[in-house]
């Protein structure tokens, strides 16, 4: 653990072998689609073996303004 957050690994899986870390806590942005993304990712990572890395590549961004640019 740093300033920025949790160090884990590709799969998410923390230097301690059975516990995993997803969404804010490991430094990423507030995002609750990334956030819910990543658990999803670590949840088939404790249960399966074949391990899987979270592809981001497609991952929505937004962009809130005040005042409102678009609707």
């Amino acid at each position: 653990y740093d300033k920025q957050g949790i160090k884990v690994s590709a799969e998410l899986q923390t230097n301690v072998h059975h516990i995993f870390a997803a969404g804010e806590v490991i430094g990423h942005s507030k995002s609750m689609h990334r956030s819910i993304y990543e658990s999803q990712v670590a949840v088939n990572n404790i249960f399966h073996r074949n391990k899987i890395v979270p592809d981001y590549s497609a991952m929505s961004t937004v962009i809130f303004t005040n005042p409102v640019v678009s609707t």
